[in-house]
């Protein structure tokens, strides 16, 4: 989108350019350009802005919206994470999704049991590579996904690893090259709280090539440049009603992981 047009005060239309990927910039990543000449009009009536995670801080985006949810994604506090080949799970869901080439090797293991893990599971089968596990703390009825979508995960061919607690990640040379699990136990304790129990003497190796963390999203720090004074907890993240979302900062809300911190 480039402009919404008007006309007497009421939205009439949305101004839109038609995109392509561009030269790869430092990282290698070739990003969504507009080509020339190609602008276009969308009939409409209402227009709902929505923020991405591409660029902007909250200082600009209270311009023109009233809420914000600012996230990045969350790692697993383990050892390996800093290795090559370990990655969160919104660049490469961003790229899938608008066809660019993703190189994730062969063997490709998701961490975590929820929605956002069962889509990117899937969403790497799709891309042919045959090897995919999902592992997870939780049982197989214990998983926070929806049932229908683990089912279908499993019928399109990942494999699940069900009550697997991640201990480390290896790697070879600054490459993954494998995952290190203990058996999970139980999840919460009678309180309900996240108190994962592992077997000891469990330890089980599995190989990779690339290890997508998908257990949630933690704050992005960084795009709360003119939102000074918001209060964080003592896990990191921003402080808020759970129910209105409303922050000490006038008109930034937050939601979701930024709030409650990922499902680790």
């Amino acid at each position: 989108p480039t402009r919404i047009i008007g006309d007497g005060g009421k939205v009439v239309a949305l101004e839109c350019d038609e995109m392509e990927l561009g030269t790869p910039d430092e990282s290698g990543r070739r990003r969504p350009v507009p080509v020339e000449g190609s602008s276009f009009q969308l009939p409409a009536d209402i227009v709902i802005p929505a923020v991405s995670q591409e660029g902007g801080d909250v200082q600009s985006l209270m311009q023109s919206v009233t809420t914000v949810q600012v996230t990045e994604t969350g790692m697993v506090p383990i050892s390996g994470t800093e290795l090559r080949g370990v990655r969160g799970f919104t660049d490469l869901l961003r790229a899938a999704s608008i066809g660019e080439p993703v190189d994730l090797g062969e063997r490709v293991i998701i961490i975590g049991g929820g929605n956002v893990a069962v889509d990117v599971a899937r969403t790497i089968i799709r891309l042919g590579i045959k090897d995919v596990k999902l592992a997870c703390l939780e049982s197989y009825d214990e998983m926070p996904a929806f049932p229908e979508e683990v089912v279908a995960a499993a019928e399109e061919g990942i494999t699940l690893l069900n009550g697997a607690s991640p201990k480390r990640i290896v790697g070879k040379d600054g490459h993954v090259t494998a995952v290190e699990f203990r058996e999970c136990l139980s999840v919460f304790d009678a309180e309900g709280r996240f108190s994962p129990v592992v077997k000891p003497d469990s330890e089980e190796m599995y190989p990779a090539d690339t290890v997508v963390v998908a257990i949630g999203q933690t704050v992005d720090w960084d795009l709360f440049k003119g939102a000074d004074g918001i209060l964080e907890t003592k896990g990191g993240f921003i402080s808020a009603d759970r129910e209105t979302m409303v922050t000490n900062v006038k008109r930034v809300f937050a939601g979701g992981d930024v709030v409650t911190g990922p499902d680790v």
